[in-house]
């Protein structure tokens, strides 16, 4: 019975890793399309209003599911998390502006994105600082290469080339 059970627990924990594996490939190539089409299709278009219609497709989608899953009570915000709910919105709102805004400027598409993907490595080391434990050796070889790997694609010139 307890190995059934810890079997279960295991190959419940391997389908949700898998599933989370699955979500961020998916989450990058949905990424990938729409820079693509945004440097193909959409480029003149003003970065307020890329923002905006952004958004407005998010707010609609986000509406729709959480109507069709009945959200339980216990995944609502309580009290002082409405606060950095809100904050949290404002600061990916501000994010993805910045973002349009530099490929609207004539920033190079590839040299914005490379940039962007450093996303990953400024969220490890605030969470070091802010109390979410030091990386790993490893974890700062990868960082590092990370930040070369960067510095390699942008140019080292500390401009971003279109």
């Amino acid at each position: 019975m307890v190995v059934c059970a810890l079997d279960v627990l295991f190959v419940q924990r391997r389908f949700l890793m898998k599933s989370a594996l699955w979500f961020a490939i998916v989450a990058m190539l949905l990424g990938s399309i729409a820079s693509v089409m945004l440097q193909m299709k959409v480029r003149h278009i003003s970065a307020w209003l890329l923002l905006l219609v952004t958004d407005v497709v998010c707010i609609g989608l986000a509406a729709g599911f959480l109507v069709a899953q009945g959200v339980p009570e216990s995944a609502w915000p309580k009290g002082g998390e409405w606060g950095w709910l809100l904050l949290r919105g404002f600061i990916v709102a501000i994010g993805a502006y910045c973002f349009f805004a530099a490929f609207h400027y004539e920033g190079g598409m590839m040299s914005i994105l490379t940039i962007f993907s450093l996303a990953p490595v400024c969220a490890v080391l605030l969470l070091a600082f802010f109390g979410g434990g030091w990386p790993t050796l490893r974890q700062w070889v990868g960082l590092v290469l990370a930040l070369c790997a960067v510095w390699l694609v942008v140019g080292g010139r500390g401009q971003i080339s279109p």
